[in-house]
C-alpha cells in the first residue's frame, strides 16, 4: 500500500481530525433526517 500520498498522516493529529469530521457529518445527516436536529435558521 502507498501510505506516502495520504495527507492525514503527514500531520500529528491529522487522522483524528479526519475521523472527527466524518463522525460529525454522519451525526448531522442522521439527526437532520430524523427530525431531531431543529435548524432555527431555516424556519421563519
Amino acid at each position: 500500500m502507498n501510505f506516502e500520498d495520504m495527507p492525514e498522516l503527514k500531520t500529528e493529529y491529522g487522522y483524528y481530525v479526519v475521523i472527527a469530521v466524518l463522525a460529525s457529518m454522519c451525526g448531522v445527516l442522521y439527526f437532520g433526517s430524523s427530525g431531531l436536529l431543529a435548524l432555527r435558521l431555516l424556519k421563519p
